[in-house]
């Protein structure tokens, strides 16, 4: 009894003891401001929005935070003595390296917009200073109180149902957001809010970085807090993160292998709660797209619901015709911007006024000047940024960060690479099948590089391989101009011609940030002789929309020079600006739908032609739809192309050598000729099984069909073109002295263009550029599109046939071998030259590949024939098989010919050794085939 009676009263002190605390520190008797009183402080509000707010200072140092939810609120108190309060939208407390974050309770289970940005990279891989990460993938963040847990949630904003429907019950049933981190809440603040300890979260790999970095780990005990700053609307924390390895790893733009360390930067504000309206996809229109299901829809043909990405734009006015917008888009020129490239970029970033105007708005955009003195990050979402960044890789991008749930364009920083520039670049003096990839296929998907989370974004907001394609361009132009030109008008021309294409790119990257998609078509719709016309009532531009790669326009001698790069918007531009933006009504996107299909619907119009980044991959059937064409006429644009490098190669030793010049850029303006001419040609060949293609649909105005065959009479051209300016051996005939003095730079260190060989490797070069035709001559698609394109054209007219093309191939290339003259060869005069008996072994290698029914796919990571690429069709086995049956009796026929005593035919050696490998070659896999078709 006296036991339960002592044990009763103890527990009832205890009540009394805890009770007490809770009143004292709720009501006083503490000696530095509560945060309320900091709150209401009008020294520390004082601030205004996007800028610093000022800081306080409380009274006592930091210690080490031992404390949880559970313990009595004077627990907040003593974590936060001796530190800075910065205010914003989540309070900050910071001392030294050390920072708590505050969330008050009205921001709990509250959304918030999270970007992360490289502010300071390593200068390798992805991993460059101004990189937007992550795009297209944008994140949804809550916190979320969880007793003595403040967890970190990234929302699920992919499906959704309308609000208290059953089918939000099935949606929340079915699809769970994902539960990032989950971190002790030290301290609840005296206005109910929360303290946490940031480091568990962003003293991470977050962002995912160690996936560019192989080999390499997140350091945590080496990482700190380079910036932290609060804003009325959002926060702003920079984190100096260190990456660790053993040094097996060798990145060449660190000091130290073993440690690379940089700055990743988090935004992190509210999503916005607006009166944004978001406007519907048309597949006619090239905007990115925000793609979302819907399962309220019960009616519709699916469930997705897809919004353009655009920015929130309202008129100032709106009754009026054209009208300012209430807040127009800014974007800034950042301070590392040359001096001397400031006025193109803002012509280029301006151009976008002209399509706003006619979509009702005037000046929608305002280009601004960044001061040298300034304290805003540019990786700050509240401004957008055009940066120049020094990355030695050649590139410029054009992201964009969006609302994931309505698709509104919230941030948007643009970064160029000063290698733009630097047009005579180490890659030119040797090309790889990669280099010859990325110049006739398209540019590697740098954006799947860095999502990094298993995801495939709802949106690829503007991640662009512009850049190095330019710079090869550049490069172009420049050989172009050193080599028919005085060094004084080539001194002008060429900063004319730099000043083009610095505007085109800027008008380029900024059409990505306002939303729009690349269109590959826009260069298709004038022929050469039209851009190029001397009358200036004549010209037409070059193309109808600067989101295409636009090439410099170069004319062979004698022509008149039109301009090197689109100056202006074109016709398709201004279109796809008036259906993302023109106000046409009504209060829901639903019924927006018969404005915007009014506007689609003129997609049928030959200037309105459009085709973006799937349509325009390896193997796809479009020949007009290419990265770098000019023209209407792909086989004209191949000829002219041609025609220049042929008068330029000559100019090249005299040209590029005075002035005590090395060898080396004779060798780099080389390899920018030899690719000029294999790209061209390339484009060329996309005409044989080619489909022309449209979006338009049925009912449009002047609509076309969705696919067209290809004239069969200009597929035939195209083989034409193709045996004599890529087959033929005459188009790489140059004087003996002039491959002898194509040398490779002599440096041996860091960041020196790797060259295995000092002399240039001619017959490597040449089957290159050969083997990327057979490639898309012989590919799965061609072929497989060849035989079913019988069936798409009218029985009495003429069609060219996988018969036609394989006949065709095969003559051609072994032309020697069915129309060999006789005579006497010798090693030094051989009958079938070196150059030609690579290309024929090679062809051997592709038609016994197919005859084995192994196909082949163009891809962007291989340049050979795979048998784990595709299945040949049964057609293209037979013929394949016949055409080398058909070769190796007449390759027979040959060597029996010089073997006859009074044969009038005598071979060399190499021809000889050549042809007789071609009948053992053969013999093999005519074996095989009979193996593999075996039941």
């Amino acid at each position: 009894m006296v036991r339960t009676f002592f044990l009763k009263n103890l527990c009832i002190s205890i009540v009394w003891c805890v009770a007490l605390e809770c009143v004292l520190g709720c009501c006083g008797g503490i000696t530095t401001a509560t945060a309320e009183e900091i709150k209401t402080d009008p020294v520390v509000q004082d601030s205004k929005k996007n800028e610093p707010a000022s800081v306080a200072k409380q009274s006592s140092s930091v210690k080490s935070p031992t404390s949880t939810a559970s313990t009595s609120e004077s627990s907040f108190e003593k974590l936060i003595k001796d530190t800075k309060r910065i205010e914003g939208l989540l309070p900050l407390y910071r001392k030294e390296d050390k920072l708590y974050i505050e969330v008050p309770n009205r921001l709990l289970e509250k959304e918030f917009f999270v970007s992360i940005s490289i502010a300071q990279g390593i200068g390798d891989r992805s991993l460059l200073g101004g990189m937007s990460w992550g795009d297209g993938d944008d994140w949804v963040w809550v916190f979320r109180k969880r007793a003595d847990k403040l967890q970190v949630v990234r929302k699920n904003v992919r499906f959704f149902a309308k609000s208290g429907s059953p089918e939000a019950n099935a949606v929340a049933n079915a699809f769970t957001d994902s539960i990032l981190f989950s971190v002790p809440i030290l301290a609840k603040t005296p206005a109910g809010g929360v303290l946490f300890d940031p480091e568990k979260i962003f003293f991470t790999d977050l962002p995912k970085i160690s996936k560019q970095l192989s080999g390499f780990s997140f350091a945590k005990d080496r990482t700190n807090w380079a910036s932290t700053k609060g804003f009325e609307d959002n926060v702003e924390l920079r984190v100096a993160a260190t990456y660790s390895s053993t040094g097996k790893s060798v990145l060449e733009t660190v000091p130290d292998s073993r440690a690379a360390t940089l700055t990743v930067h988090y935004s992190i504000s509210l999503l916005p709660q607006n009166n944004y309206r978001p406007r519907l996809t048309d597949a006619r229109v090239g905007y990115f797209v925000t793609a979302l299901k819907n399962f309220s829809e019960h009616t519709g043909e699916e469930r997705f619901v897809r919004y353009i990405n655009r920015w929130h734009l309202e008129k100032a006015d709106p009754k009026a015709e054209i009208s300012p917008p209430k807040k127009p888009i800014v974007f800034w020129i950042e301070r590392t911007v040359p001096y001397k490239y400031r006025q193109a970029i803002r012509d280029g970033i301006s151009a976008w006024n002209d399509a706003y105007r006619k979509a009702g708005f005037d000046s929608a955009i305002e280009v601004r000047q960044q001061p040298d003195k300034t304290d805003w990050d540019p990786e700050d979402i509240n401004f957008n940024t055009f940066r120049w960044i020094t990355s030695g890789r050649g590139f410029a991008m054009g992201p964009s960060r969006v609302n994931p749930r309505t698709g509104q364009i919230l941030d948007a920083d643009i970064i160029f690479d000063a290698d733009f520039v630097k047009h005579w670049r180490n890659e030119f003096e040797t090309f790889t099948p990669g280099n010859i990839e990325l110049l006739t296929g398209g540019h590697v998907n740098q954006q799947a590089n860095t999502k990094g989370h298993g995801h495939v974004a709802s949106c690829g907001c503007g991640q662009c391989g512009v850049y190095s394609g330019h710079a090869f361009q550049t490069a172009l132009g420049m050989a172009a101009l050193a080599a028919t030109t005085s060094p004084v008008v080539s001194e002008k021309e060429r900063e004319k011609l730099i000043q083009q294409g610095l505007k085109l790119v800027a008008m380029h990257e900024v059409g990505h940030t306002l939303g729009l998609r690349h269109n590959f078509k826009g260069s298709s719709i004038a022929s050469l002789k039209q851009i190029n016309s001397a009358k200036t009532r004549d010209r037409r531009p070059a193309t109808t929309s600067v989101m295409d790669y636009v090439p410099v326009n170069i004319v062979p001698k004698g022509e008149f020079q039109g301009p090197y790069y689109p100056s202006q918007l074109g016709a398709y531009d201004f279109w796809a600006i008036d259906y993302g933006y023109r106000p046409v009504g009504g209060n829901s996107p639903e019924s927006e739908k018969a404005a915007l299909r009014k506007i689609a619907s003129r997609s049928g119009e030959s200037v309105l032609a459009f085709a973006t980044d799937e349509d325009t991959m390896p193997g796809d059937p479009d020949p007009l739809s290419n990265r770098y064409d000019l023209g209407d006429d792909p086989i004209a644009f191949a000829q002219q192309r041609s025609k220049v490098v042929q008068e330029l190669i000559p100019q090249l030793i005299e040209r590029f050598t005075a002035d005590d010049a090395g060898y080396e850029r004779v060798r780099q303006a080389f390899g920018v000729l030899l690719s000029a001419h294999g790209q061209a040609n390339y484009f060329a060949s996309r005409l044989i099984g080619g489909l022309h293609s449209s979006r338009s649909h049925r009912e449009d105005p002047q609509a076309r069909a969705p696919f067209r065959v290809v004239d069969a009479g200009q597929q035939r051209k195209a083989m034409s073109l193709l045996t004599e300016q890529v087959f033929s051996d005459q188009s790489y005939q140059f004087p003996p002295e002039f491959y002898n003095q194509l040398v490779s730079t002599r440096w041996i260190h860091w960041g020196a263009v790797d060259v295995d060989r000092p002399d240039y490797p001619v017959h490597e070069a040449v089957l290159m550029w050969q083997k990327r035709m057979l490639q898309q001559l012989l590919d799965t698609r061609t072929l497989t599109r060849l035989a079913d394109n019988g069936l798409k054209v009218d029985p009495k007219d003429d069609r060219f046939t996988s018969a036609e093309l394989l006949r065709t191939l095969t003559d051609s290339i072994y032309s020697e071998v069915y129309k060999l003259e006789t005579g006497e060869y010798s090693d030094r005069a051989p009958a079938i030259s070196s150059l030609r008996r690579n290309l024929q072994a090679e062809t051997l290698s592709a038609l016994g590949k197919l005859a084995l029914g192994v196909g082949s796919r163009i891809t962007l990571s291989s340049v050979s024939f795979s048998s784990r690429s595709s299945v040949a069709a049964p057609d293209a086995r037979s013929l394949a098989n016949y055409q080398l049956k058909r070769l190796q009796k007449q390759v027979v026929k040959v060597l029996k010919q010089s073997e006859q005593k009074s044969s009038k035919l005598v071979l060399d050696d190499a021809t000889r050794a050549h042809l007789e490998s071609v009948i053992r070659r053969v013999d093999a896999i005519l074996r095989a085939e009979i193996m593999t078709s075996a039941p």
